[in-house]
């Protein structure tokens, strides 16, 4: 069972775990687990964001500077991933490129 937040806690925390995501987006362990945590942190306050009436004006705008933070960050992890799937074909045809010569030198 969880504790019901006010809207703004959600959002203030929400913020302060994106940005703890956002820190480690180097370290794919460290932000592996920062992500999960925000999701499983975000299962369990989606009816508090959910339950925005248009009273919520405010809380409505910094839900949806929430969500483009998401996407920046998913962004950059996938870019990111790119760079280290380019990173080790490049290692490989270094390597292939140099191992044919390294074979051919006996003691």
């Amino acid at each position: 069972m969880t504790s019901q937040l006010p809207l703004t806690e959600v959002i203030a925390t929400a913020k302060q775990k994106l940005c703890s995501a956002s820190s480690c987006l180097n370290d794919s362990t460290a932000f592996f687990a920062a992500v999960a945590e925000f999701d499983q942190w975000m299962s369990a306050h989606k009816d508090t964001i959910t339950a925005l009436t248009s009273e919520h004006e405010t809380a409505r705008y910094e839900i949806e500077q929430l969500i483009h933070q998401l996407t920046r960050l998913e962004l950059q992890a996938h870019y990111n991933i790119s760079l280290v799937a380019d990173m080790q074909s490049y290692i490989d045809g270094q390597l292939e490129r140099v191992t044919p010569l390294q074979s051919s030198y006996h003691r």
